[in-house]
């Protein structure tokens, strides 16, 4: 019984040794950098991660339970709690560099704090994300548990949330560019018809809606949907657009501001998100489908 007793005490040791000798030779610090090129353009894919409420879309912690919001919605201050089976934690944004950058600090309670810093690098093929990770290892524990589970656990974790961004972007995309030929009613639309060069196209349609906007207000008049532009004529020269909101019947307008009916019938639609600088190819993306349904109807 002795010798068995000072075996057990002769392994112990030597495990205890292990672990304090070999933790002296660990790092003391978790940290690593996880990389992944998004298909998508950098707007969307700085805004999934700049905006905490939007993380639920790809996320790959998916059980976390209870969660709520405050602060800004996206940039400096944004901050996300929630609770789980290891007594849950809050995340902040404590800087945000549009398109650049993106830095978070962690707070996981007894289980410790870290920091993470996400980078964004513009690609021909996308945006390539780079997602850091940072925290204390205490010794001699510490430094095993992050070696042997914490830094695969969160590498692992980090992959599969950029490989769900990126899935998740995709699909955005692919509803973003889906053009839909549909029936559509007419409507009252209260109305304001203006002309301007490319050049001056950004200055004359905001005082459209703005003259339009006054109006309403000055009238009490709610609009019953968002705003419309029809354009009756485009080119590089001079172009000729109608805005308006849509209205109840019974709205009357005065002197250039008037109500008039909106289109009703056959349309194709496609709905653009993202930057106005990028309308135009979302605009050629319509007028390729229409000149291929012609050719189509014609040959």
């Amino acid at each position: 019984m002795k010798k068995l007793l000072k075996t057990l005490l002769w392994i112990l040791g030597i495990i205890i040794a292990i672990i304090l000798i070999g933790g002296v030779f660990m790092p003391a610090k978790t940290e690593l950098a996880v990389s992944k090129v998004i298909k998508a353009n950098l707007y969307p894919t700085f805004r999934q991660m700049n905006c905490l409420r939007a993380n639920a879309n790809w996320s790959p912690w998916q059980n976390v339970k209870n969660i709520s919001y405050s602060g800004p919605e996206c940039g400096a201050g944004a901050t996300m709690t929630w609770d789980d089976d290891m007594d849950g934690g809050k995340q902040v944004i404590t800087d945000s560099k549009p398109f650049e950058m993106i830095k978070t600090t962690l707070d996981f309670g007894d289980q410790g704090k870290a920091k993470a810093a996400i980078l964004f690098d513009k690609k021909d093929e996308g945006v390539e994300v780079t997602w850091n990770f940072s925290s204390e290892a205490a010794y001699p524990l510490g430094r095993w548990m992050s070696v042997l589970f914490i830094k695969p656990m969160i590498k692992k974790s980090y992959k599969k949330g950029l490989n769900n961004l990126d899935s998740v972007l995709n699909h955005m995309a692919e509803e973003r560019y889906k053009i839909k030929y549909e029936e559509v009613k007419p409507q009252p639309l209260l109305s304001l018809t203006g002309s301007a060069d490319m050049g001056n196209m950004p200055k004359v349609m905001p005082k459209l809606f703005m003259k339009l906007g006054t109006y309403m207000g000055e009238n009490q008049i709610q609009p019953l949907g968002s705003p419309v532009t029809i354009w009756k004529s485009w080119s590089d020269s001079l172009n000729e657009m109608t805005v308006g909101f849509p209205v109840n019947e019974d709205v009357e307008g005065k002197g250039d501001i008037e109500v008039i009916q909106s289109y009703g019938g056959k349309a194709l639609s496609i709905i653009h998100k993202g930057a106005y600088a990028d309308q135009h190819k979302t605009w050629q993306l319509l007028m390729d489908n229409i000149n291929s349904t012609l050719t189509h109807l014609l040959f």
